[in-house]
């Protein structure tokens, strides 16, 4: 059996997760080595590794919040511009 998703809810928090590091964490040549997030205006300051500075943001706003789960999705859902709050399932 090959590799893939147990069920329909792992493979969209997957879809989210690289939609996520496409706007956040990669730069994209054609915005002149910018995210789309950066292109937006969007300042997170993230520093050298997006990736691990996107992951301790989500961790930091959390805690100073007290945040449940569900609640922090639904505010990084608004915070994005998502449409719905399955837009960012899996975070």
């Amino acid at each position: 059996m090959r590799g893939g998703f147990r069920s329909w809810e792992g493979a969209e928090a997957f879809l989210n997760l690289r939609r996520i590091i496409y706007n956040f964490v990669n730069p994209q040549q054609n915005l002149n080595g910018k995210t789309p997030a950066e292109m937006a205006d969007i300042k997170l300051k993230l520093g050298r590794n997006r990736l691990l500075g996107l992951i301790e943001w989500i961790t930091k706003v959390s805690r100073q919040c007290n945040y449940t789960a569900i609640t922090l999705k639904l505010e990084i859902n608004s915070y994005l511009g998502c449409s719905r709050p399955s837009d960012i399932a899996g975070l």
